[in-house]
């Protein structure tokens, strides 16, 4: 009988070490979503969600270099020229 219970608790606390390992619960990056992956549909109308890309632009006038933001998505200048 001593060797039953013994048994019975052993199978219970390995059990239960399995069921509440962090491991199982553990959300790593490369399973989550960024924005330019998700897609919402709905009845009539699908959209599609795209991440902005903006990048500096540079451009030399009388030998000075200037830079200004520009949204490749959008393809449209984010402020005005500035001295880089």
């Amino acid at each position: 009988m001593k060797n039953l219970n013994k048994s019975m608790i052993l199978l219970f606390i390995l059990l239960l070490s399995l069921t509440l390992n962090p491991s199982t619960y553990m959300i790593y990056a490369s399973d989550t979503l960024s924005t330019s992956d998700i897609i919402i549909e709905e009845s009539d109308t699908d959209i599609t969600l795209y991440s902005t890309k903006i990048v500096w632009r540079y451009k030399a006038i009388n030998g000075k270099i200037y830079k200004r933001k520009y949204d490749t998505s959008k393809k449209k200048w984010i402020g005005k020229w500035i001295p880089a």
